[in-house]
């Protein structure tokens, strides 16, 4: 009957008769009908005399919590006191520090059964108080106090957030239904003091003094996709609150929930489930093994030699991905640390790395955080072997992802796991430049033009970042490059064709989604411009480069050369796989750009744009036949005004020469595709 008690009193100092009429009811187990006129004497002996509101907080947090709570645990509970006892801000205007007394009952909930509802308000409306202590965002039954007595609630400083060494021990220690109460805590706490920060509370005195953040180092050590996984599979037990914490990890960690990874996590359940027997319907069950389907002697990897005993090491991998996924994460240190090293060795088969992906890519669905910095620390290059990573650092530049030994970028499956995590930490980034903006525009909210300035810098700050990976990557897709590369193991080695092209369509599909998610990026990127000889390859194997015809004349008649030339080059590539309307309108385009560099070029030099840029008309004629008339002539011109140059002179260079050679082997290539015959015939 003490909860009872306790709980009829808080009513009593909220002024909420009919609750207490209620509780009245439910107790007796009778109806019967309570006038609220009759309990108000008695609500003035309670307060004044019997339970004060500091009595009554203190007594409520030395009262037993409830062991195995659930929501199957019927009546009035403690908790039910406390929570109320938080709303109501007693705790802080009389010093009493509940924190302890939550701890234990968060501790003491069920495991096995579902939570009980009040457990999430609870932590919520607890980091709340220590945020906004004078209740000035109040709602349903929170009292809000007068201005005069705002100073009292502050007499002994604000409310203190749960310790962040006892969050961490929480977390190591208790069941995943309790690592994901405290997760939610934690997430509620650092939300709203982002939302306190974003929007002030006017009634708090200048003095005030908001509680730090739950630090990073923390956030990085709650294994977050564990414990949505083990939710998931044991959906019945969370019921509304599982919405509530996956809404919070969904904004705290967007990186985890890039569509990409999503779909790979659903690949790897849909496998265990199809394996197990089951439809993918009840493919959650394959998260966790029960005791009698686990693997009693689970394979280890730390043994595993891909180089000297592949077969061996083929049979374990199979082994491992068989097991469920949950229990898979125990091996993330060792794939990391041990066998992904072995990937760098030359020789190791196509087999096995195509394994070791698929592993890689299971235990991404389960400890994905934890296995970036695993693998970024075994790929490190040489000068930052001694640098240890964070999530933080990683955000902040996420082109460190690719900063890793040479031979790691020659290795297909390797290089989609540093896709896989650049894709991670671009999308944290960009998260993080969306918050700065935010709040720099919050700052200020009535200037536009600081906004609008604002908006401004972080779009051109965002495309800066993806235009240089779009670059590096590029670049790593270039035969030379690749070359180099083996070149530093094994001097005079060139690269494995089969390897380049897989390459080549990993980067390329990556490419692909930052181009569909952002278009303007197109456009940036072929401005600046890269290797003439990746045109073919980018046209191939990114379909979103149809776009550029949106720009191609703005490019062909860009005030550089070099610009120039890339577009005409770009257009001759894209029109034999595109050939449409608007392509023939650039390609007209481009005639008139060539006569003009006919006329600012007296002859044909050996660098010169003009003549890097004429081979493209076969290409052009190629796609639109139509054109071949006016290519015929623009050929003939310049074959006339270097013989004519050639015959000014006293004697024939070789440079001229080799001028009029280079006209007649565009002129031959076209004839000898049968170009120039069928305009001739038209």
């Amino acid at each position: 009957m003490a909860e009872t008690l306790l709980l009829v009193a808080v009513h009593f100092h909220m002024g909420n008769l009919q609750a207490i009429a209620d509780i009245v009811r439910s107790t007796l187990g009778l109806r019967m009908q309570v006038r609220t006129e009759s309990l108000k004497r008695m609500q003035e002996l309670f307060v004044g005399l019997v339970l004060t509101e500091d009595v009554l907080a203190t007594k409520a947090i030395a009262v037993r919590v409830t062991r195995g709570l659930s929501a199957n645990t019927k009546g009035v509970l403690p908790i039910h006191c406390v929570f109320h006892l938080v709303q109501s801000r007693a705790f802080i205007k009389h010093s009493v520090d509940p924190s302890a007394w939550i701890c234990d009952q968060l501790l003491n909930a069920s495991s096995s059964e579902p939570i009980h509802s009040v457990l999430p308000a609870l932590l919520q409306s607890y980091a709340d108080l220590s945020l906004d202590p004078v209740g000035s965002i109040a709602s349903g039954n929170v009292l809000v106090p007068r201005p005069e007595e705002v100073q009292s609630l502050f007499a002994a400083g604000p409310m203190a957030r749960i310790p962040e060494q006892k969050v961490s021990q929480m977390l190591k220690a208790a069941s995943h239904s309790v690592q994901a109460l405290v997760l939610f805590y934690v997430l509620s706490f650092n939300t709203l003091l982002k939302k306190r920060f974003l929007s002030p509370v006017t009634l708090l005195p200048e003095s005030f003094t908001y509680p730090q953040a739950y630090s990073q180092q923390l956030l990085d050590s709650i294994p977050v996709k564990e414990i949505l996984l083990h939710m998931d599979t044991h959906r019945a037990l969370y019921g509304h609150f599982y919405p509530l914490l996956y809404s919070l990890i969904a904004s705290e960690f967007p990186e985890l929930f890039w569509v990409g990874t999503l779909l790979l996590e659903e690949d790897a359940v849909a496998r265990r489930a199809l394996s197990c027997g089951r439809s993918s319907d009840s493919s959650s069950t394959v998260f966790a093994a029960s005791p009698s389907s686990s693997m009693p002697h689970a394979p280890s990897l730390a043994h595993l030699d891909l180089v000297h005993r592949p077969s061996a090491a083929a049979l374990h991998l199979e082994a491992l991905r068989s097991m469920p996924l949950l229990d898979l994460a125990a091996h993330a240190d060792a794939l990391a640390t041990h066998v992904l090293p072995q990937l760098l060795v030359r020789g190791v088969s196509r087999q096995l790395h195509d394994l070791v992906l698929l592993l890689w890519r299971d235990l991404n669905a389960v400890v994905p955080r934890r296995l970036w910095l695993l693998t970024l620390a075994s790929l490190q290059s040489h000068e930052t072997d001694a640098v240890a990573l964070t999530h933080q650092q990683l955000a902040n530049d996420p082109l460190t992802v690719l900063r890793v030994r040479p031979e790691a970028l020659r290795c297909p499956a390797l290089v989609e796991m540093l896709l896989v995590m650049l894709k991670a930490y671009l999308i944290s980034s960009q998260s993080t430049y969306a918050d700065v903006a935010s709040e720099a525009k919050r700052a200020k909210p009535d200037n536009r033009d600081f906004a609008a300035e604002t908006d401004e810098l972080m779009r051109t700050m965002s495309l800066s970042q993806m235009s240089a990976v779009v670059q590096i990557l590029l670049e790593l897709c270039s035969e030379a490059q690749q070359n180099r590369l083996v070149a530093m193991e094994e001097p005079g080695a060139t690269c494995d064709k089969a390897d380049l092209l897989a390459i080549r369509k990993t980067v390329c599909s990556f490419i692909h989604q930052l181009y569909l998610a952002d278009p303007a990026l197109v456009k940036v990127v072929h401005f600046q411009g890269y290797e003439t000889d990746l045109l073919p390859m980018a046209v191939a194997l990114i379909p979103s480069m149809h776009v550029c015809f949106d720009f191609a004349a703005e490019l062909v008649n860009h005030e550089k050369e070099e610009s120039q030339v890339f577009g005409i080059q770009m257009v001759a590539a894209l029109s034999e796989r595109y050939p449409l309307p608007k392509a023939l309108e650039v390609a007209r385009e481009i005639l008139g750009r060539l006569h003009t560099m006919v006329h600012l070029n007296s002859h044909l030099k050996a660098a010169s744009p003009l003549r890097m840029a004429l081979p493209s008309v076969v290409p052009l004629c190629r796609a639109f036949p139509l054109i071949a008339g006016p290519v015929f002539d623009l050929l003939l011109k310049i074959r006339q005004i270097e013989q004519t140059h050639a015959s000014l002179t006293s004697f024939w260079h070789s440079e001229k020469h080799t001028a009029v050679d280079f006209v007649d082997s565009i002129f031959n290539e076209l004839v000898e595709e049968g170009i120039l015959q069928r305009q001739l015939n038209m």
